[in-house]
């Protein structure tokens, strides 16, 4: 997903909450409980979409965490 959206041209990728959610394989409420201090979303009007290069500092994060806490 994120591969079919990549920045070029100036042009910036944002993502709706159900394409994060599915890109994460978890569900829109528990992507909602996530902190925006972890990921950064938009507020467009009531709409809340999430940038392609904050999506990848979350996973980022959470693959560091993950490698010290075995």
């Amino acid at each position: 997903m994120l591969e079919r959206n990549k920045i070029s041209n100036n042009k910036l990728a944002l993502y709706s909450r159900r394409d994060v959610a599915e890109l994460l394989k978890i569900g829109i409420s528990s992507l909602d409980a996530i902190p925006e201090s972890e990921l950064a979303r938009v507020r467009l009007g009531k709409s809340i979409r999430f940038t392609s290069d904050s999506i990848l500092k979350y996973i980022k994060s959470k693959e560091s965490n993950s490698k010290g806490g075995d």
